[in-house]
């Protein structure tokens, strides 16, 4: 896995060009050793480099997008600045969603018929600990309680008091207002919900003066947890294939390849879409 990147907040943007090998490991299975995994335990293994992948995916975008946050805002602030920071919000909220979920799947899976065992080894219980404590933390909950809205207790909440919730929320950083009509669905209204940047709330959650501060503080936040889950997910799909007979015999290929840091690409949300019809038509 790739280490933590730099401090969101500092005054360092990184020194371009500069390119470090990244080793891959490609672990290669014959056909029949999937076929011949017990089902639940196959099912746990797809699932779990599922919730792996989503997350390292969506923790890279974040990422990304926090570091062109900071650099839209040197020297002058620019349109992008706003977009971006929604960006970044709409992007964090949705990976500690899929965080949360994957754990409620990942904490009640049958250890026996996945495992073998009563157990997991120490590290993976360790690594569960650690990964629990940061997901239980006061922070990581408001996150979820009170800026994402994709959770239970939301789903008996009729449409007029979420109505009266954005309305009640509504202030001039906004990118925009939602407009409602009488005819617009539940479901609508959780997708405004899932794209409503509240400046205020972030700052109450985070405790910080600044949109800036709790903007980074938030991705620092979901960037520790994330970094801990993917690891908790990583150990645990090592053992269920470390299980395989003759695991240590199964081809591995090593590569390296050169990587740029992921601040050194300029990222802007305003941007012309492809103007041949060609592209469109591929990239769909």
């Amino acid at each position: 896995m790739v280490g933590c990147c730099r401090g969101f907040g500092s005054a360092d943007q990184g020194s371009a060009d500069v390119k470090k090998p990244l080793i891959i490991n490609i672990h290669t299975l014959p056909k029949k050793v999937l076929q011949d995994m017990p089902p639940k335990r196959l099912s746990a293994l797809l699932l779990l480099g599922l919730f792996f992948n989503e997350a390292i995916w969506l923790r890279r975008l974040l990422i990304q997008s926090t570091f062109a946050f900071r650099k839209s805002a040197d020297p002058e602030p620019t349109l992008n600045l706003p977009a971006l920071g929604s960006l970044v919000i709409f992007l964090g909220t949705i990976l500690i969603g899929k965080i949360h979920e994957g754990k409620n799947k990942i904490i009640n899976l049958d250890v026996k018929k996945v495992y073998g065992k009563e157990s997991l080894p120490k590290n993976i219980e360790n690594r569960k600990i650690e990964f629990l404590k940061k997901h239980d933390s006061a922070q990581c909950k408001d996150i979820r309680d009170k800026l994402t809205f994709h959770y239970n207790h939301y789903k008996n909440t009729g449409d007029e008091e979420i109505k009266k919730f954005i309305e009640n929320r509504i202030n001039n950083d906004l990118i925009y207002q939602p407009k409602f009509s009488q005819d617009q669905s539940i479901e609508n209204t959780f997708i405004t919900l899932s794209q409503f940047l509240s400046t205020d709330k972030l700052q109450e959650i985070m405790g910080k003066s600044t949109i800036e501060e709790s903007l980074f503080t938030f991705v620092n936040n979901i960037d520790n947890l994330s970094v801990v889950y993917c690891q908790w997910c990583y150990e645990i799909i090592h053992h269920i294939l470390s299980l395989i007979p003759n695991w240590a015999e199964m081809k591995l290929e090593e590569i390296s390849i050169d990587s740029p840091a992921i601040d050194d690409f300029e990222l802007y949300f305003f941007t012309h879409p492809p103007a041949d019809p060609k592209f469109s038509e591929v990239a769909t």
